[in-house]
């Protein structure tokens, strides 16, 4: 296996990981809203305690900027993977006995994008 091969397969992981470690990144945060935002509610139909309501208040707020600035990155890193994975489909088609072509790393990498793009 040639050096340009293993860098591909290597990027390929990586940035596969990447892109999936956001994905649950994103679904945590938005999770957490949901979450807070409930909270809220009971606390403010209980009439508790102002600072717990602002308090749970500022919690939301910071996990709304979460879920932007991962939407951001997650936006970033797979557009990076889907145009790796084009690179190498192109460059390997019509190649016979294409090590990358066949890989586990090309099929992963796809079907994280396919996983994230639905």
């Amino acid at each position: 296996m040639s050096a340009e091969v293993q860098r591909t397969k290597r990027s390929l992981k990586i940035q596969g990981d990447a892109v999936r470690r956001l994905n649950k990144e994103l679904e945590s945060y938005q999770n957490e809203v949901s979450d807070l935002s409930v909270k809220l509610g009971k606390q403010v139909e209980s009439a508790e305690d102002k600072y717990d309501i602002k308090n749970t208040e500022r919690m939301i707020d910071e996990s709304k900027k979460m879920v932007k600035v991962t939407k951001e990155s997650l936006a970033n890193k797979n557009l990076e993977l889907r145009e790796l994975v084009t690179r190498v489909k192109n460059e390997e088609a019509g190649k016979e006995g294409s090590e990358l072509m066949y890989s586990e790393e090309l099929k992963k990498a796809t079907e994280i994008l396919e996983m994230v793009n639905t």
